[in-house]
């Protein structure tokens, strides 16, 4: 319930590990560190973790244009403002992030809320998730869905769709 909290937003992650570390903590487990820069450290973590896939973005950058492109994330706070910095968010209309909205995957209000921004029905949108529980709410809304596990079959579906 913890990480559901962190990517509705209803927690900072610097509450997140404190609570984390008091819970270890208390199981035996580790010491608190009262000096430790929580949040340096946290976002040294962060930006270590960020790898965006080259091939997917190519596909995104294919698709600018011609189609609106919208992302839904299950994202925290801290790394969508890292990914604001990082330009990620840029090519996209809307950016529908759990973090800020209070809702998160697979809620089917937040596809719904999704489509909704996009200003489209939710019949007129593919959603593209690599997790099937995902998948599964985008359909029950109407959504037409893609499970993602690589670049080219992505890239061969989108074409079969007629929409590359």
């Amino acid at each position: 319930h913890l990480v559901s909290d962190l990517e509705c937003g209803r927690m900072s992650s610097h509450n997140f590990w404190k609570l984390i570390e008091t819970s270890l903590w208390s199981l035996g487990q580790g010491r608190p560190n009262q000096k430790a820069d929580l949040g340096a450290l946290w976002s040294e973590i962060l930006s270590e973790s960020v790898v965006l896939n080259q091939d997917v973005m190519d596909i995104i950058d294919d698709l600018v244009g011609k189609h609106r492109i919208g992302v839904l994330s299950n994202v925290i706070k801290d790394h969508a403002i890292l990914l604001a910095k990082l330009k990620v968010y840029d090519s996209f209309e809307p950016v529908v992030l759990s973090c800020r909205e209070g809702l998160r995957k697979p809620d089917r209000k937040l596809f719904q809320l999704a489509a909704k921004q996009a200003g489209v029905w939710c019949r007129q949108c593919l959603f593209i998730d690599d997790l099937e529980e995902n998948l599964k709410a985008a359909a029950a809304v109407g959504m037409k869905t893609h499970l993602f596990k690589d670049a080219p079959t992505l890239r061969a579906d989108l074409k079969k769709r007629k929409l590359l």
